[in-house]
């Protein structure tokens, strides 16, 4: 009789350990998780920082070569570009 309790205490912690394995992968999975996200984030932020430059610098090219002085051209494209790509 006694063996046969330790038996099923012994199989009880065998089965709480396996859960806790399984909570703490699970933990780490989520944790892994977040940070890739953290990280498609930022670099969509930095592809979107990066076109939203280079569109202002070939608008301002464009109103340069119609006449605006450089300073005001600077001015348009982003008054212009920034607007647009908030919506």
């Amino acid at each position: 009789m006694i063996q046969g309790g330790i038996m099923k205490n012994q199989e009880k912690s065998e089965k709480e350990v396996t859960k806790n394995n399984k909570s703490s992968k699970a933990s780490q999975m989520m944790k892994a998780n977040q940070m890739r996200a953290k990280k498609m984030v930022a670099n969509e932020n930095k592809d979107k920082k990066s076109r939203q430059e280079k569109a202002i610098e070939q608008y301002k090219q464009v109103k340069i070569l119609k006449g605006h002085s450089e300073e005001e051209a600077e001015r348009m494209a982003k008054e212009q570009i920034l607007n647009q790509w908030e919506v």
